[in-house]
């Protein structure tokens, strides 16, 4: 069991835990991390919660990696409406970013391989309709045609969609 006491500030925040696993010979290992509202918290209540990545938007590694926390916040009604309607200011400065080489060159290597898809993709899509190879040729004919007869403009944003799920899909397994 551990216990840990802290003063809250804002009511409407959010309480991040973050679980690690501490093997004898002291090596520390991240397990998952938690976000939970402290307005959503119910004082007593066992709950478990299911640990995600170190962003919090995947699920962590592991065969349904969870956590069984017990929480309790006592908060005054009265400063959390002070609270709630005067908020603290944002920051609006920023910290500079400093350039980063490895980072421009991997950016760089990013936009050459883009450009070298688009030019091999223009280079076949003209080879399609110089009739090099006919059966080629009637394909992209016969595909220009179904997809111009078939069309709706509603058809962009849902591939666009559909390939963001794609790479959401693929990132987070």
């Amino acid at each position: 069991m551990f216990e840990w006491f802290s003063n809250v500030k804002d009511i409407n925040s959010v309480l991040e835990v973050t679980v690690y696993d501490e093997d004898r010979d002291h090596k520390v290992e991240f397990l998952g991390k938690v976000a939970i509202p402290l307005l959503k918290v119910r004082n007593g209540e066992k709950r478990w919660y299911a640990l995600k990545d170190k962003k919090l938007r995947c699920r962590a590694k592991g065969n349904n990696p969870q956590i069984l926390l017990e929480l309790t916040v006592i908060w005054n009604v009265l400063r959390a409406c002070m609270r709630t309607l005067n908020p603290k200011e944002k920051k609006y400065m920023e910290p500079e970013v400093k350039f980063k080489r490895q980072v421009f060159l991997r950016n760089v290597l990013r936009l050459k391989a883009i450009i070298v898809i688009f030019f091999d993709l223009s280079k076949y899509m003209q080879s399609c309709w110089e009739w090099e190879s006919k059966i080629r040729s009637v394909a992209a004919l016969v595909l220009y045609i179904v997809g111009v007869y078939y069309f709706e403009p509603y058809m962009i944003p849902t591939a666009a969609f559909l390939i963001l799920l794609k790479y959401y899909v693929v990132r987070c397994a």
